[in-house]
């Protein structure tokens, strides 16, 4: 299949958005499982909803007993907490890693801003 001129750049664009996301998650200087667990955790709290580690693993596509290693990871850390209630183990980051965190979304905001007013600048 024969591409467009435009559908080349649109490509582009979100390719060098997908490696931009990278570098920054590279940032974190930690494995991105542990890092994407980290985020889908503090993401459940910021929706309201926490997730218990099954949720939370089907939330980010990953075994269950890969989520439950990282969890203990980032709890010996002291990156999260976990509470019991009855039978589900729920997760509470700490926030030790806020400003890092922080520091990601607004560069990675500036990013998807960034990407998306190329885009747009395509379609006018």
């Amino acid at each position: 299949m024969i591409s467009s001129e435009k559908e080349n750049n649109r490509r582009r664009i979100l390719l060098e958005l997908l490696i931009e996301t990278q570098r920054l998650l590279v940032r974190f200087r930690d494995d991105p499982e542990v890092t994407l667990v980290a985020l889908a955790v503090r993401l459940g709290w910021l929706q309201k909803k926490p997730l218990d580690v099954s949720a939370l693993a089907a939330s980010i596509e990953m075994p269950r007993s890969t989520v439950i290693r990282h969890l203990k990871n980032l709890e010996v850390r002291n990156r999260i907490t976990t509470t019991r209630l009855g039978n589900r183990t729920i997760p509470k980051s700490t926030g030790v890693d806020e400003r890092p965190v922080t520091a990601f979304l607004l560069a990675f905001g500036a990013s998807v801003a960034s990407t998306s007013s190329q885009l747009s600048k395509m379609d006018t």
